[in-house]
């Protein structure tokens, strides 16, 4: 068969490496997300315990399963392979949970959300009492200790799921739709 690939295109042999690359640089490669500090000081807490501080100056990958922390000064934004950002204000703590999710755990975030078609369909973020579900939009998401959350809607629209308080499960019956302009 190769043979066959070979007369039929006019290809000779040593012409395969370059053929091979050629074709694999015409794939979708797999981008991962990426943080930035905006302002310092920002923390990644890495899976396995270690932190990095991160700076300005450079983009760090962040894989599932780590946290970005915010100090009382500290800023970042994530960015992600479809184009959604997501700004971390100071005194916010998020841990990335899927290609898709964010925990937030305190602080306040915005997210931008770019859908794209085969990278990035949804969008999701989980605090203690509900899920956010992005519906192409743009939202804020504020958890403060001792306050219920807020998500404020400045795009489009958000779907909030309540989550149960004992078992921490989505309690899809109690789902609505924030809109523009409400929290």
């Amino acid at each position: 068969i190769a043979a066959s690939v070979f007369a039929y295109f006019k290809l000779k042999p040593q012409n395969l490496g370059t053929l091979t690359q050629n074709l694999n640089n015409l794939l979708p490669q797999k981008e991962a997300i990426k943080v930035r500090a905006t302002t310092a000081k920002v923390t990644l807490q890495r899976s396995d315990g270690t932190q990095k501080e991160i700076s300005s100056e450079q983009e760090e990958v962040v894989e599932v399963g780590e946290t970005l922390l915010t100090n009382t000064t500290g800023q970042a934004t994530l960015r992600y392979p479809s184009g959604t950002l997501v700004r971390l204000a100071e005194e916010t703590t998020i841990t990335v949970t899927s290609e898709n999710t964010i925990k937030q755990d305190l602080g306040t975030i915005f997210v931008r959300f770019k859908a794209l078609l085969g990278v990035q369909e949804s969008f999701e973020v989980e605090s203690q009492n509900m899920v956010a579900s992005v519906r192409g939009t743009a939202f804020a998401s504020i958890i403060k200790k001792g306050l219920p959350p807020k998500v404020i809607v400045t795009d489009h629209q958000v779907e909030i799921t309540p989550k149960d308080e004992k078992t921490g499960t989505k309690v899809e019956t109690s789902k609505k739709l924030v809109k523009k302009g409400e929290q």
